[in-house]
């Protein structure tokens, strides 16, 4: 707040994306993960992302998954 007692206003300050970079290509196992990411599936699972893991084992990935994602 301002000495007086008002508050200031703030705005965001919205700039353009920034060119892709050359070399910027993500390494393929990241690219594969984003890849599956905007894939739509219809799934009705309890655990779509174990699906997703599954998936990408069957196309050669090798996933190994934290304990944050272990259920």
């Amino acid at each position: 707040m301002e000495r007086s007692g008002r508050r200031r206003e703030v705005a965001p300050d919205w700039r353009p994306a920034p060119a892709p970079q050359p070399g910027g290509e993500l390494v393929p196992p990241i690219q594969a993960a984003v890849n599956f990411s905007f894939t739509p599936i219809e799934l009705d699972h309890s655990d779509p992302f174990g699906v997703t893991v599954v998936l990408m084992e069957e196309d050669g990935y090798r996933i190994s998954l934290t304990e944050a994602f272990a259920r």
